[in-house]
This record gives structure tokens, C-alpha cells and sequence, in this order.
């Protein structure tokens, strides 16, 4: 078997990967976590179904597509393509073989019994001679003998054997113990036999009681009938009573409304001719108050409104709107000359502030002046001029002092001088500040006054307007006379207008009087049919000639017998009853009989089994010796002859002990355990042990796969070990077609000829490539 093609789609961490294995030595390294686990995997998942997850874990994190493996092989000069794919929210698992473009194998059940069948072999012998762990190498020399004997017996196959063995061993115990218990559960048949003679006459007594009562039930039954029967048609005559009484109060109820609609139509003709006098009066009433009239008043109220308001508008007025308030602007004069002096008073203290900044700075140059001239001597030049001092030092120093003197004098007149400005321009902004509220204050006087003048002038205009308009509508009354006016003349129009719709509702009420006769008529039909349908009833009722105390005499009789006919319904129940407990127990003790004798026979085949399943035990104990006997020189010639050709025949060769399969390393014809040889040395034969182990499942199957995979064999090797393993992984390369090794070491892809690169795309995704010179 060699692996071509790798095609991988939403499957653990590889959303999308196309790969092509090499043949030969090949590396897969990668960072932790990366993801070459999970490329392994995909290979034991095509093949036979197999991951370590359920099949819900294994499509890619925050995808919803279809889950795809496909992985391309070649065994025995053919190419085979398997797909095995996980769809849908079931998460459905289909499976697909097809080698030459035809489909071989169709199904996953169908394509794990193909691949046995081609490999000649099942997952488990697959994996233990394909797959080879890091832990399982470090296991044939670390690990205690037991530990070792273990792992062996379990990758050959063998501990399925011992598994078998004891379950044959604990099946023979168990029905040994079966076969005990049996015999003592058994019970007294005699005592039995006894007692399913007295259930037999049990039986028979109680089907003649049921008998009887079915017999008497049914007489029962048939007066119940009868009386039923006579209930029934008694009931329907009630019933047909009921609804002629019910007829014969709905009529009652028609001729009384009738005779009621007759009354309120004859009350409601009289109430019109009554309202007739009343409507000529409302008329004649109106005739004098017609729109023109109306339209005149409505006018003069609008007028007399109008005055109103103009009368309230300029009494609401202060009255010394027009005389109390200034009429003239306020005049600024005062404010703008107070500003002037505020900016003269601020251009004497900006030249004081100068002059005081310019003594300042003559204080200064004189004081470093006078500083420097302490350090002079009679023989130095001036600083100043650079003439010898003439005089002496003291003069200078003198002059000096004296310019220091004139100095700080000016500065003290200067500073004076910018206390007094400061002064003066504080009382001018004081000035400045009351001038300008005494300014606001008169301003805003001046502008209440303007305001309120033209509020007297337009209520006055309003007033004047409202007199002119009252004037033209007939005369202007004085004082109150204006508001009693507006009130007669607004009830006036009140009064008008409650005339009117009097005299519309009597008008109506008129024209209804000439409808009233023909709703009286049809009044008077109705109570003449309404007596005509109570006297055919009565007629009905008389005829039909129900008697209700002989409904109700019936009904208890029925009833009576209804009670009867339950008694004896519950009689019969319980007679039945009586009978399915008798043959329910009749039945039960029969099955007992059955049992018996079935337990009878059972003891016979527990005997039997016991012997059969201890004989088993022994053959497939013994089968498990002669296996792990024959299996050990094996293993042990496979070994040596391995590690000869990985170390060159540097020794003699290996031995594997064919109990413990402790390693020993036969040198110069003398057999040493591994601790006395270095580590290198000691990782090739436990490699050398492993692949024996690999051949030699192969052979027990009877499959020839050629593919063998070191998970992490390099993983604690130093860098002179690593080196050794990587020339013995190239060794076997002649006696296998591919050789995988798995490692997170990125320095394979250094010293091997090709490699395989796992590299992260981000959380929880990678990829693959190819890396290496193939040539």
C-alpha cells in the first residue's frame, strides 16, 4: 500500500487541502496543536471508519458544509480512491471505493468489509502494524516486563486470546452456579399437581354462575327495554307539549305588544293635534323676527362687543401713561467723557508702568556694574575704557556707588508714580461704571414710557373705532347701558332660535300624523292574528292530551328497573371476575407444570455447558501458549536480522526474551541488557523490535500493506540519536515502499529528502504542503 493523495474538505482543522504524499522516507512536522494528528487520522477514517471523537466532532468548527476525506492508494498495481463524507444535521456518514472510474464498494458497512478484504486485515492489526508511537518505542526499554509483555501481547493480537480465555472460564462458572440454583428453585410437583385439581373444579362452578346470570341479566334487560321504549315516546309527547306552550306564550306575547303599539299611537295622535295651536303661535312669533331682523341684531351685538372691549383695553392702562414717563431719549455726553478720562488715566499708568521697568533695569546694569568693580586693582586696566585707573579704585568704586544710589532713588519716584496711577484709574473706572448704569437706568424708563404711549394711543384708536361702528348700527348708549343692551339683544336671539326648533319639531310631528293611521292598522292585524294562533293552539294542546303525572309515573319505573338490570349486570361482572381469577390461576399453574419441565431440560444443558465451556477454556489457554511461544523467536530473528542492517552489522545481533521481551544486544557472542549501550543504540533496537512487531502482525493477517508511520519517534532524541534514526529510517525504506514519520521538529525537512509542512491559518485552522527536493 502506498498513499498518493490526500483531499480533505471542513474536516478537523483542514477546511480545504489537496495533498500529494511522495514516496519513501517522508516527514510531517509541524507545531503543536497544528494539526498532524488529525492528518493521520483522516487516513484510519477513510479506511475504516474509525477517529477518536464522535462523528459530530469531526467537521471543521463554524462550518456548515459538506464534511469530505479522500485519500488516493496504491496496492497491488492498482489505485484506489476512497471518499468518505459526513452531511446534514443527522450527520450522515457515506462511504464510496471506486478504483479504474468504477464504484467496488458503496456504503460504509459495504466499504469497511472491502478494505479488510483488500488488506487482509481490520483496523486494529492495521494500526498496530502501520502506526508505531513514540511511547510504544521508549516502552520495550523502559517500561517493567509486565508493562512490556502487555504492549506486545496487544499489538500481536494475542491479548484478544486471553481475553477470550477468561470470559470462557467465567462463562463455565457462571453456569455452574446457574445449575446450583436451578436444582434448589425447583418445586414439589405433587403439591402442585394437587392444587390445579381443586383450580380445575373451581373453574367449572364458576362458569355455570356465569351462566345463570347471563340468563337472568337478559330477561332483565328485556323489561328494561320495554319500559325504555314507553319512556321514549312519552318523553317526545313532552316534549311536543312544551313547544305548543312555548307557541302559545309567544303569541300572548305579540297580541299583548300589539294592543300596547295601538295605545302609544292613539297618545302620540292626540299629543300632534294638541302641537298644531302651538306651531300657528311659534309662526306668527317668528314672522316678526326674520333674517333681516336677525342679521341687524347680530350686528349691533358685535358693535356693543366691540366698545366693550375697548373700554377694558384703555382701563387696564396706567393713567399717568401719557404724562408720567420722559418723552425725550437719554443723552450719553456724560458716559462718553468718562470713558475719555478712564483712557487718559490708562495711558498715565502705562507711561508710569515704563518709566518704573526703565529705572529698574538702570538699577540693575548700575548694581553688576558696582559688582564687578569690587574685584579692580590699581594696576588693571578700566573695564570700561581699558585706560589705567586713574585716582585709584576707591574713585571708582565711589562713582560706582553713587550711580547705584541715583538709580535705586529713581526707582522709588517711579514706583510712587504707579501707586497714584493706579489709584487715579481705579476711581475714573468707578466714575466710568456709574455713569453708564445711571445711563441704563434712564434708558429703559425712557423706553416703558414709549411702549406704554403707544398702547394708549392704539387703545384709543380701537375705542374711537368701536364708538364710530356702534354709531352706525343706531345710537351710543353711556356707561352700563352698553353691557344691558348686549344681554337683551343676545337673549332675543336665544329666544329666536328656541322658536324655531320648536316650530321644526311640531312641523315634523305633523307630517307624522299622516303615517300614524296606516301603523295602527297594521297594529290591528297583528293582535287578530296573534288571538287567531292562541285559539288554534289551545286547540293542539287539547288534542295532544299530555299527562304528566303518568310521564313521571314511567320515568321511576324505568328507572327501577335501569337499577335492576345494573344489579344484575354486576352480578354477572363479578361472576366473570370470579372466572378469569380461577383461569388465570388454572393458566398460571400449567405454565408452572411447563416450566418445570423446561428447567428439567435446562439443568441437563447446564451440566452439559459446563464441561463444554471449561474444555474451551483450556484449549484456548493452551492456543494462547503455543501462540506467544511460536510468535517470540520470531519476533526475536526479525529483530536481530533488522538490527544488523540498521547498524551495519556493527554487532552480533538482538534478542527478545519470549516472556519478559526484554531487549538484549548480543556483542562479540556475549548478550548485554540495553542500559549498558548508548542511547542511539538503544532507540534502533527498539525500533528494530517495533517493526518486527509490525512484519509480524502483516503475516498473521495475511496482508501486505508496506506503509509504516513513526508518530513522534524523534520527539526525545538528541541531535547525534536523531541523526542515527534518521539513517536507519532510510535503511528500511528498502524493506518498506513508504515511511511516514511524524515529529514537531522543523530540522526534518534539513535532513530528510522530502517533507511534509502543517502550517496554522489562525485559530482552530491549518493547512499542508510539500517541502524537499524529491531528487
Amino acid at each position: 500500500m502506498e498513499l498518493r493523495t490526500y483531499s480533505l474538505r471542513n474536516y478537523r482543522v483542514f477546511e480545504h487541502l489537496d495533498l500529494e504524499i511522495p514516496a519513501g522516507l517522508v516527514g510531517i512536522y509541524g507545531p503543536n496543536g497544528a494539526g498532524k494528528s488529525a492528518l493521520l487520522e483522516a487516513m484510519t477514517w477513510a479506511l475504516y471508519g474509525r477517529a477518536r471523537t464522535s462523528k459530530q466532532g469531526i467537521p471543521t468548527t463554524g462550518t456548515t458544509g459538506e464534511c469530505v476525506v479522500e485519500l488516493g492508494f496504491d496496492h497491488d498495481e492498482h489505485h484506489y480512491v476512497i471518499r468518505r463524507t459526513i452531511s446534514g444535521v443527522n450527520h450522515t456518514v457515506k462511504a464510496r471505493v471506486t478504483t479504474a472510474g468504477q464504484t467496488v464498494a458503496d456504503g460504509p458497512t459495504e466499504v469497511g468489509r472491502y478494505v479488510r478484504s483488500l488488506l487482509g486485515m481490520d483496523e486494529q492489526s492495521f494500526r498496530s502494524s502501520v502506526f508505531a508511537e513514540q511511547k510504544q518505542l521508549a516502552a520495550f526499554s523502559d517500561h517493567t516486563a509486565d508493562q512490556r509483555r502487555r504492549l506486545v501481547l496487544s499489538l500481536l493480537g494475542i491479548t484478544p486470546i486471553e481475553k477470550a480465555r477468561d470470559e470462557a472460564r467465567t462463562d463455565a462458572r457462571t453456569a455452574e452456579r446457574d445449575y446450583v440454583r436451578l436444582t434448589a428453585a425447583l418445586p414439589d410437583t405433587d403439591e402442585l399437581a394437587a392444587r390445579k385439581t381443586e383450580v380445575d373444579g373451581i373453574v367449572s362452578r364458576q362458569a355455570s354462575r356465569v351462566a345463570a346470570a347471563m340468563v337472568s341479566s337478559d330477561q332483565i334487560s328485556a323489561g328494561r327495554r320495554e319500559l325504555v321504549e314507553q319512556v321514549r315516546r312519552s318523553e317526545e309527547r313532552r316534549r311536543e307539549d312544551a313547544v305548543i306552550r312555548a307557541n302559545g306564550q309567544a303569541a300572548r306575547k305579540e297580541r299583548d305588544a300589539a294592543l300596547a303599539r295601538i295605545g302609544e299611537l292613539d297618545v302620540e295622535a292626540k299629543e300632534i293635534s294638541a302641537g298644531n295651536a302651538r306651531l300657528d303661535e311659534l309662526r306668527v312669533l317668528l314672522s316678526g323676527f326674520d333674517d333681516t331682523k336677525r342679521d341687524a341684531v347680530d350686528t349691533r351685538i358685535r358693535a356693543l362687543e366691540a366698545v366693550i372691549r375697548a373700554g377694558e383695553r384703555l382701563a387696564a392702562l396706567p393713567s399717568d401713561a401719557s404724562t408720567g414717563t420722559p418723552t425725550d431719549a437719554p443723552d450719553p455726553v456724560a458716559v462718553r467723557r468718562a470713558e475719555e478720562r478712564a483712557a487718559g488715566a490708562g495711558a498715565a499708568r502705562a507711561e508710569a508702568d515704563a518709566a518704573r521697568a526703565a529705572a529698574d533695569r538702570d538699577l540693575r546694569s548700575a548694581q553688576t556694574r558696582l559688582s564687578a568693580a569690587s574685584s579692580l586693582r590699581d594696576e588693571t586696566p578700566c573695564p570700561t575704557c581699558g585706560q589705567d585707573i586713574v585716582g585709584g579704585v576707591a574713585e571708582v568704586m565711589v562713582h560706582y556707588q553713587a550711580e547705584v544710589a541715583s538709580a535705586t532713588s529713581r526707582l522709588s519716584s517711579a514706583a510712587t508714580q504707579v501707586m497714584q496711577a493706579e489709584r487715579q484709574q481705579k476711581d475714573v473706572a468707578a466714575e466710568l461704571a456709574t455713569a453708564r448704569k445711571a445711563f441704563a437706568t434712564a434708558e429703559a424708563e425712557w423706553e416703558r414710557g414709549r411702549q406704554l404711549r403707544s398702547a394708549v394711543h392704539a387703545a384709543q384708536v380701537e375705542a374711537d373705532s368701536a364708538t364710530e361702528l356702534l354709531r352706525s348700527t343706531g345710537g351710543v348708549p353711556e356707561g352700563e347701558a352698553v353691557a344691558r343692551e348686549r344681554a337683551d339683544l343676545r337673549e332675543q336671539l336665544r329666544m329666536a332660535g328656541t322658536w324655531r326648533e320648536e316650530a321644526a319639531r311640531l312641523a315634523g310631528r305633523r307630517e307624522r300624523l299622516e303615517r300614524l293611521d296606516l301603523e295602527r292598522s297594521d297594529a290591528q292585524a297583528r293582535l287578530v292574528e296573534a288571538d287567531e294562533r292562541r285559539a288554534r293552539l289551545r286547540g293542539e294542546l287539547d288534542q295532544l292530551a299530555f299527562d304528566l303525572p303518568e310521564h313521571q309515573r314511567l320515568g321511576n319505573e324505568a328507572a327501577a328497573k335501569e337499577a335492576q338490570s345494573d344489579a344484575a349486570i354486576a352480578e354477572l361482572r363479578q361472576s366473570e371476575a370470579a372466572l378469569a381469577a380461577a383461569s388465570r390461576e388454572q393458566a398460571a399453574l400449567e405454565a408452572r407444570t411447563e416450566q418445570i419441565s423446561e428447567q428439567r431440560a435446562r439443568l441437563v444443558d447446564l451440566a452439559s455447558q459446563t464441561v463444554l465451556l471449561g474444555r474451551t477454556a483450556e484449549l484456548l489457554n493452551g492456543f494462547r501458549h503455543a501462540v506467544v511461544a511460536s510468535v517470540g523467536p520470531r519476533l526475536s530473528a526479525q529483530a536481530s536480522e533488522l538490527f544488523l542492517l540498521l547498524t551495519g552489522s556493527e554487532y552480533d545481533g538482538l534478542e527478545v526474551d519470549p516472556e519478559t521481551y526484554e531487549i538484549q544486544i548480543v556483542d562479540q557472542g556475549v548478550k548485554y541488557p540495553t542500559a549498558r549501550f548508548s542511547g542511539s543504540e538503544v532507540d534502533l533496537a527498539n525500533l528494530a523490535l517495533r517493526v518486527a512487531i509490525s512484519e509480524q502482525v502483516r503475516f498473521q493477517a495475511g496482508g501486505q500493506v508496506g506503509l509504516l508511520v513513526l508518530d513522534e519517534a524523534l520527539a526525545s532524541l538528541d541531535g547525534d540519536r536523531k541523526d542515527r534514526m534518521l539513517l536507519a529510517l532510510t535503511q528500511l525504506s528498502a524493506r518498506f515502499r513508504q515511511i511516514l514519520v511524524v515529529t514537531h521538529s522543523v530540522e526534518v525537512k534539513e535532513q530528510l529528502p522530502q517533507a511534509i509542512e502543517i502550517v496554522k491559518l489562525g485559530p482552530r485552522r491549518s493547512t499542508a504542503r510539500l517541502v524537499g527536493d524529491p531528487f
